[in-house]
C-alpha cells in the first residue's frame, strides 16, 4: 500500500522521491508486527522480502502485478478524485522525454515491453474513441539519445563489458534497468541467448542510427512522431526565457545545496523549450502532456508552479499506471512487476549485500547459502566504508569513475570468494 500510495502521489503531482529506503522500511514494518522476534530473524525476513519484491519468479510477479494495480488505482482515486482522472484521459498530444523513448525503442531492455505496450494501448484506445492522440518526440531530445548511444560504446570499451564475466559482474551490482540503456539491453540479450555477441553487432541490430537524422527515420518506423520546436507565437519567447531562468535557478540551488549533481545547461534549455511548447498548446486549448522519468525536473515544477505546465508533466509511473487503470495494459506480469516494484535502491550497504548474494547464488547450493546472512552483512558494511574512504562513487556518470568502481568490485569479489571458502570449510568441519 505504501508503494501504491507513492506511485499514486506521483500521478497527481505530489512531490515524491523515486527511491525508497526499502530495507529500513521493511525492518520497521516487521518490528512493529513482531516486536518479540530477534533482530537476526527480522534481518532475514527483510532480506527475503526485498528479494521477493525485486526478483520475483513468474508466479510471484503475477501476484505483485495485481497488488500494484489495486494499490495504484485506489490511491489515485483517493488523492485526485474521478474528475481529475477524467481530465487526464487520452490527451491530444503526448510528448516523451529521451529517458522514456530510450527504454521504449531499445529491444532487449527489461522495461521495453511495459513502455511499448503502453504506447500501443494508447494508440488503440484513441483510435477506438475517435480522438487523435499523437505520441511525439521533440528534436531537442534526439541529440540526447544519440549521445547516450555514444556513451554506451565508451562505457563498454572502458569497462571491458564484452567479456561475459565483466558484464555479469556489472549487471549483478547495477541491474539491467539501472545502467546505461544499451548496456542493460545488451546484457539481457547475451544472457538470454547464452552466446557471445559483440557490442557493435548488437547496436547495429537494435539501434541502427548514429546521428539525429537516422534516429528520426528510425522513430517514425516505430510510430513516434518527431517535431521541431519553433517560436510559434509572440508569446513563445517571453515564456521560454522565464521558464529557462526559473529552471536554471532551481537546478543551481539544488546543486549548491549538495542535493543533486549539476545538470548541463543545454539539457535545461531542451526542457525549457519543451515546457514552453506545451504551455503554448495549452493556451490554444489543446490537451498536451509531457512524460519524463526525471524526478528532479518534476520536483522543481511542483515546487515552482511554473505557468500552467507544471500540472501536465507526468512521471513514467503515472503514464503506465494511468493506461493500466483506465485502458488496460496487456503485458507480461514479470515486466510490469519489475517496473512498479523495481525501486532504485541507493543504500550502498543493501546494494553491496545483494551483489554478494547474487554472485554467490551462481556458485553455491542452497545449503551453503544459508550460512551467508551474517557474513554478507559484515562484508557489505566493511565494503561500503572502504568505498567511501577510497572516493568510490558507484552511481557517477563519469566513465573513469565507473572504471574505478568496477575495479573496486572486482577486488571485492575476489575477497568475497576467498572468505566464503573459509566459511564453507568451517561449516563442513562443524557438520563433521
Amino acid at each position: 500500500m505504501t508503494r501504491g500510495w507513492d506511485l499514486g502521489a506521483q500521478f497527481v503531482g505530489i512531490t515524491t522521491f523515486s527511491t525508497l529506503g526499502l530495507p529500513e522500511f521493511l525492518r520497521t514494518s516487521f518490528r512493529s508486527l513482531m516486536p518479540s522476534e530477534s533482530f537476526d530473524k527480522i534481518d532475514r525476513l527483510v532480506a527475503s522480502t526485498q528479494d521477493l519484491l525485486t526478483k520475483p519468479d513468474s508466479e510471484e510477479a503475477q501476484v505483485l502485478a495485481e497488488v500494484a494495480r489495486l494499490c495504484f488505482g485506489l490511491s489515485v482515486i483517493l488523492q485526485s478524485g474521478a474528475s481529475a482522472i477524467r481530465s487526464q484521459v487520452l490527451p491530444e498530444r503526448i510528448y516523451l522525454d529521451s529517458n522514456i523513448v530510450l527504454c521504449a525503442i531499445t529491444e532487449g531492455h527489461p522495461l521495453r515491453p511495459v513502455y511499448y505496450n503502453t504506447i500501443r494501448a494508447l494508440v488503440h484506445a484513441s483510435s477506438q474513441s475517435g480522438r487523435k492522440c499523437e505520441l511525439l518526440v521533440a528534436t531537442e531530445f534526439l541529440n540526447e539519445i544519440v549521445h547516450h548511444r555514444e556513451r554506451a560504446i565508451e562505457m563498454v570499451t572502458a569497462l571491458n563489458l564484452e567479456a561475459p564475466e565483466e558484464l555479469e559482474s556489472h549487471i549483478s551490482y547495477y541491474r539491467a534497468e539501472n545502467t546505461n540503456v544499451f548496456v542493460g539491453s545488451y546484457a539481457t540479450l547475451v544472457g538470454r541467448e547464452q552466446k557471445k555477441v559483440s557490442f557493435g553487432e548488437f547496436l547495429n541490430s537494435v539501434a541502427p542510427y548514429t546521428n539525429e537524422t537516422s534516429l528520426q527515420r528510425h522513430l517514425k518506423t516505430l510510430g513516434l512522431g518527431v517535431v521541431e520546436i519553433l517560436p510559434s507565437s509572440v508569446a513563445f519567447m517571453p515564456k521560454y526565457r522565464e521558464t529557462l531562468s526559473r529552471l536554471s535557478q532551481s537546478y543551481e540551488s539544488s546543486y549548491q545545496e549538495g542535493l543533486t549533481r549539476r545538470k548541463p545547461f543545454i539539457l535545461i534549455e531542451h526542457e525549457a523549450k519543451q515546457l514552453t511548447q506545451i504551455e503554448v498548446e495549452l493556451d490554444r486549448g489543446q490537451h498536451s502532456i509531457f512524460v519524463t522519468a526525471d524526478n528532479r525536473l518534476r520536483r522543481i515544477l511542483n515546487e515552482e508552479r511554473i505557468g500552467k505546465v507544471w500540472n501536465v508533466v507526468l512521471s513514467n509511473f503515472a503514464l503506465v499506471g494511468l493506461v493500466e487503470l483506465l485502458v488496460g495494459l496487456r503485458t507480461e506480469p514479470e515486466g510490469l512487476a519489475r517496473f512498479l516494484w523495481g525501486i532504485a535502491e541507493l543504500d550502498e550497504v543493501a546494494t553491496l549485500r545483494d551483489f554478494f548474494i547474487t554472485r554467490a547464488a551462481k556458485k553455491y547450493d542452497e545449503a551453503l547459502l544459508m550460512t551467508l546472512p551474517q557474513f554478507t552483512d559484515e562484508l557489505a558494511r566493511s565494503a561500503a566504508k572502504n568505498a567511501k574512504l577510497e572516493g568510490i562513487n558507484f552511481w557517477s556518470r563519469d566513465i573513469d569513475q565507473k572504471a574505478k568502481a568496477a575495479r573496486f568490485l572486482d577486488r571485492l569479489e575476489k575477497e568475497f570468494y576467498s572468505n566464503m571458502a573459509k566459511v564453507i570449510r568451517h561449516s563442513k568441519q562443524q557438520n563433521n
